[in-house]
């Protein structure tokens, strides 16, 4: 009789056992059935993000050439400005010339005198501002900027008598 019991006893954990096993299966299905969708619910929001940005995008190309203004193409830096360590003043910048740094073309005259001006996102010709910290030269409103932080840059325009 107490074998009997023994075994009834066993099979009935080994039962049991199988139970756990089987719930435990089906919870971790569940958790990996919701983070897979929650990937997903994360994927269509980028892709929301991206259309909404491009439909922004377009119209406001079409509202310049209505206005008969040039098109620059807005451009996301976000990506590019965080990782290359760019001030948002910056981005601003160069989103105004079109260009990011490593798409930007120097002109030959760039930093010579009477060249153009040496900061990269101006390049105006007309640079008669001698930096003597670099041995460059600015147009004068790149020139008064650099002399706010410290007065570097000296006039060397040609006198029109």
């Amino acid at each position: 009789m107490g074998e009997a019991k023994r075994r009834g006893s066993k099979e009935q954990r080994v039962a049991e056992g199988i139970v756990k096993r089987e719930a435990e299966r089906r919870r971790r299905e569940e958790e990996y059935l919701a983070l897979m969708a929650a990937r997903q619910a994360a994927r269509e929001e980028q892709v929301r993000r991206r259309k909404e940005r491009e439909e922004e995008n377009r119209k406001w190309r079409e509202g310049r050439l209505k206005e008969g203004r040039p098109v620059m193409p807005i451009r996301n830096y976000s990506r590019l400005g965080g990782g290359m360590g760019l001030s948002a003043a910056t981005m601003v910048a160069l989103a105004a010339y079109n260009t990011m740094p490593h798409e930007r073309r120097h002109k030959l005259d760039k930093g010579k005198k009477g060249g153009s001006c040496n900061r990269e996102v101006c390049q105006r010709p007309g640079a008669y501002w001698h930096n003597a910290g670099n041995d460059k030269y600015y147009c004068g409103d790149c020139a008064h900027l650099i002399n706010q932080n410290a007065p570097l840059c000296t006039n060397e325009a040609p006198d029109h008598d």
